[in-house]
């Protein structure tokens, strides 16, 4: 926002040329992220369904956020956890995640 460009992501070559093709008239920049919505809103949808699969503690879960800016999935618990950080780790791709510890459990 301070440069005034609009910064727009492309997980794919076919995403780029999209982008590139749309002969958009203010200043913007292409990033590659490795990460699609798509994927991205499968984690936050999929980690509040893990308690009812049994990972421990996942009812430590009350929020998933986008992280567009990061190109990740903001997963906010309200207690640290170990074996819930370890299960998370396992199940997603350590790049598309971020854990917040909040024990306010205000986000």
């Amino acid at each position: 926002a301070s440069t005034g460009e609009l910064v727009l992501s492309a997980v794919t070559p076919r995403g780029r040329e999209l982008i590139e093709a749309a002969a958009i008239t203010v200043p913007y920049r292409i990033r590659d992220v490795g990460h699609g919505a798509t994927e991205l809103r499968h984690i936050q949808d999929d980690a509040t369904f893990l308690r009812s699969h049994g990972v421990p503690d996942a009812q430590l879960i009350y929020a998933t956020i986008p992280d567009q800016r990061d190109n990740r999935t903001l997963i906010v618990i309200s207690a640290m956890s170990r074996p819930l950080l370890e299960a998370l780790a396992e199940l997603y791709p350590p790049d598309a995640v971020a854990v917040r510890v909040n024990p306010a459990g205000t986000g």
